[in-house]
């Protein structure tokens, strides 16, 4: 599993509880912004500017409580404590709360965290409390030095982060179905019980995180603000066909699953069933033997055979001869 880097932790110093941030201006390439020169990159408006918080961080709180672009609505969505996946407009910003990746996994699957957004003409303002994989990843892109087309493209990007990963557990997830259907069609299956529930726990989970971001990605598509350009729109929708097309194979997989299950619980019920048939004709073979063995087994005069050196064979004989009648009854009456 993957781990965050050194620099994901750590701060950048200052006093507004900044993880990361950067910036561009035309012509220049990307710098990295420390916090005390976020407000001055702020204010110069120039280029397309992107700072991510700790909103842990008290400082962090406190510098996103009194940004100035930000509407007292907004504000409210980036500090706020509901954790429903949503995006709303208003006038020229986006502000979405949304889910990503952690780098800690939990037992029946990969782990998810919140994070809160704040688009707007030429800033990209994030904020979360969990170290999230996609943001690390855009983090390592830019200090690598891939160029930023602008903050509605980094927003994008984080998107298509987000989608690359869920096709990757889609795709590991069709995989060990395959596995588990080979297994069921071979007769191997006892084992299959325990570990297809959780796999399917693991696909509802998915399908419902990956369903609101993707309606989230729609919501802002139906109001996109003025501000933003053709080509940004266009590129968000080809992330967000991406998404579909995603969650097309999502939701394959999942109804997969859901049958290799019931089939699964038809064929543990067929093979019980069997075994209890099987049971039920030895118990019906024996039971005429075992009353013959109760009888001779009664301390009473009268019974025959006694005291002869024969006895013992003709008893025999006879429990024989019982256990063969039953068995050709059943054969006729084809009970098996």
């Amino acid at each position: 599993m993957s781990k965050p880097s050194a620099n994901t932790e750590a701060e950048s110093g200052g006093g507004n509880g900044l993880i990361c941030g950067f910036g561009e201006r035309p012509g220049l390439p990307v710098q990295k912004l420390t916090a005390p020169e976020v407000d001055a990159a702020i204010a110069a408006g120039q280029g397309a500017i992107w700072l991510h918080f700790n909103l842990a961080n008290n400082l962090a709180r406190r510098w996103i409580g009194r940004f100035e672009k930000a509407s007292e609505r907004v504000r409210d969505v980036l500090l706020g404590t509901d954790a429903h996946v949503r995006s709303e407009v208003e006038g020229e910003a986006i502000v979405c709360v949304m889910d990503d990746f952690t780098f800690e996994a939990e037992a029946d699957g990969p782990s998810f965290a919140e994070f809160r957004a704040l688009l707007g003409p030429g800033y990209l303002i994030t904020a979360r409390r969990h170290p999230l994989k996609s943001f690390d990843r855009l983090r390592r892109d830019l200090e690598a030095g891939v160029e930023i087309e602008g903050a509605f493209q980094l927003f994008d990007r984080l998107n298509q982060f987000f989608a690359g990963e869920i096709g990757q557990l889609v795709q590991s997830h069709a995989d060990l179905v395959d596995e588990f259907e080979d297994k069921i069609l071979l007769g191997s299956f006892e084992s299959l019980g325990d570990r297809i529930g959780p796999l399917r726990r693991t696909l509802v989970g998915l399908r419902r995180r990956f369903s609101a971001r993707r309606h989230a990605l729609h919501r802002i598509l139906a109001s996109i603000p003025g501000w933003v350009s053709p080509d940004d729109v266009g590129c968000l929708r080809q992330t967000n066909e991406l998404m579909d097309s995603i969650a097309q194979d999502l939701d394959l997989v999942a109804d997969r699953a859901r049958l290799m299950q019931e089939e699964l619980a038809s064929r543990l019920s067929e093979a019980t069933s069997k075994d209890l048939f099987f049971l039920s004709v030895v118990t019906a073979v024996i039971l005429p033997v075992n009353l013959i063995t109760g009888i001779f087994g009664m301390n009473v005069g009268g019974l025959p055979w006694i005291g002869k050196d024969e006895g013992f064979v003709w008893v025999m004989g006879l429990m024989l001869a019982v256990v063969v009648a039953a068995v050709v009854y059943m054969r006729r009456r084809r009970l098996f």
